[in-house]
């Protein structure tokens, strides 16, 4: 009977997204939904796969890891679990689904595409690769700028219970966590239309939660932790370097000019970069689009960073606090993220400034220097209690 309902969920959730009656969405929604019924008819309960004397050891044994990741996500973190990831699917692919971002070729700004249910998104997804590229394909002869990315999971909100995926099953121990409580955070808070509140706050809560989890372990986090330092970091260059590419669409120049002083300062992006010899590797192919996918997912980490401070590192608190900001509007929304983002900035202390992160220029972004104490996975701090001075304390 709770299969029947899910399948009858699928149908209204279809039917609403086909609502929207333009002819794209008679072609993609409809896409959509065969790639999430495929999935769905594929899965297996865990229970079966583990019974199986067919099952290879190595499944088994990755399977047997979440159910102390989910324990841990629910009775620690205060993620919603329910039925999700207590079936398994095998893929014959290396993603699951393909996200297309763009951006005009002169801006900085994300294309947005409206959905019914869930509001406006930075990025389009698609279960086939080359649909995914054949939508690139179509955006750049538009003149937009685009990437397509890879994805080893996402999350129906709720709609259905997730199952496990050969596209992620085989991480690492701490990596698994992560994603995991990424994706289970998306079913504790989304906001309708905003992107980058919702990956950003995510991101924070897998990686944050990872960090716990081993520590829960009693394993060394040291190297997971510098994992994350390293994307950050990373982030924070890309960030960075946004800012100047808005800086200089915003000058009031001739296509041509732009068109030249773009490639210009994209080779000076990778110039720079090159002096960075520990940094993660550039995208191949540097465009507008490219930062529009690091804004989706790293803008707003600082804040988050802020907002546990500020909950005194009690889950409870924090997930009440993120939800009244989630619940603001959205202008307010951002201008509460982009203070917050500034406060973790300035608590951090130690960060690569503008200046250094853009070997030289001084129109970079602050918002990004994530406090690494939250990164540290000590015990929480006793309810009532603050790691933090008060002036740090007040939201």
């Amino acid at each position: 009977m709770k299969r029947r309902g899910k399948w009858l969920g699928l149908i209204a959730f279809v039917a609403a997204l086909a609502s929207v009656g333009c002819e794209s969405a008679l072609s993609y929604y409809p896409h959509l939904a065969f790639g999430q019924l495929r999935l769905l008819a594929a899965r297996r309960d865990v229970a079966d796969v583990l019974a199986d004397p067919a099952t290879p050891p190595a499944l088994a044994h990755a399977l047997g890891r979440v159910e102390g990741h989910l324990e841990f996500a629910h009775t620690r973190l205060r993620l919603p679990v329910g039925g999700r990831y207590q079936s398994y699917v095998q893929l014959e692919r290396e993603a699951v689904v393909w996200n297309v971002f763009a951006a005009p070729e002169f801006s900085v700004a994300p294309v947005r595409w409206r959905h019914p249910l869930i509001g406006a998104a930075a990025y389009r997804g698609f279960f086939d690769l080359e649909r995914a590229q054949r939508a690139a394909q179509s955006l750049a002869a538009r003149g937009f700028d685009t990437q397509v990315s890879g994805a080893a999971a996402y999350s129906t909100l709720g709609w259905f219970d997730d199952p496990l995926l050969s596209t992620f099953i085989n991480l690492p121990d701490a990596h698994l966590a992560e994603l995991l409580f990424h994706e289970l955070a998306h079913g504790a808070l989304f906001i309708p239309g905003d992107t980058a509140f919702n990956e950003a706050f995510a991101t924070f809560v897998g990686q944050r939660g990872a960090l716990e989890w081993l520590a829960a372990q009693g394993r060394d986090a040291q190297p997971t932790r510098a994992a994350f330092r390293a994307r950050v970091d990373q982030a924070a260059f890309l960030l960075a370097w946004r800012d100047r590419f808005a800086a200089l669409y915003a000058r009031p120049l001739a296509e041509d000019q732009r068109r030249i002083l773009k490639a210009r300062l994209f080779a000076e992006m990778r110039a720079c970069h090159a002096q960075r010899p520990r940094a993660a590797a550039l995208p191949r192919r540097l465009n507008n689009a490219v930062f529009v996918a690091v804004a989706a997912y790293q803008r707003w980490t600082g804040a988050f960073a802020a907002i546990f401070d500020a909950a005194a590192r009690q889950w409870p608190a924090f997930h009440a606090q993120t939800k009244a900001i989630g619940e603001l509007p959205a202008p307010e929304r951002a201008q509460r993220l982009a203070a917050l983002a500034a406060r973790d900035a300035e608590a951090a202390g130690n960060q690569a400034t503008p200046a250094e992160l853009t070997c030289g220029d001084a129109g970079g972004h602050a918002a990004i220097a994530v406090d690494w104490r939250h990164m540290e996975a000590s015990e929480p701090a006793n309810a009532g209690t603050s790691p933090l001075p008060a002036a740090q304390r007040r939201l």
